[in-house]
């Protein structure tokens, strides 16, 4: 089954599949924030990534980028249920675009009770929950 439209961007995918295993990968890292921050705060974390993983050109880099921004060691794997049907809903709404960015835009995210280096600069444009969100000019 394949999407209507076609697009040059890396990571809006033609197939269905595609975009099942990119949601399922970016469940992992939501997965550490799932009992912690509500669905704005999901959401925004994954429109977040996806900007990461565009400028990156790859998914899992800047995942392992942001897992590092957030302090997290190793991915989560969710068991069934209300979290990981959370963590989902948010990674499939971002990369489909159906839903709007809680953050406006951030390509970077921490937890505020750590404050990362690059951050201690830098002005927030968004806090929803624990996080603070950034857009920080790519280097």
């Amino acid at each position: 089954m394949r999407v209507a439209h076609r697009t040059n961007d890396p990571l809006m995918f033609d197939h269905a599949l595609d975009r099942s295993h990119q949601a399922g990968r970016m469940v992992r890292l939501l997965g550490h924030l799932a009992d912690r921050v509500g669905d704005d705060g999901l959401l925004a974390v994954s429109y977040a990534l996806l900007r990461r993983a565009r400028a990156a050109g790859d998914l899992d880099r800047a995942m392992a980028q942001m897992a590092g921004d957030l302090g997290l060691a190793r991915p989560k794997v969710l068991p069934p249920g209300a979290a990981l049907t959370r963590c989902a809903r948010a990674a499939v709404q971002a990369l489909a675009g159906t839903r709007t960015d809680p953050a406006t835009g951030a390509n970077r995210l921490h937890d505020r009770a750590r404050l990362p280096d690059w951050a201690r600069h830098a002005v927030p444009i968004a806090c929803i929950g624990p996080l603070a969100f950034y857009h920080l000019d790519e280097e």
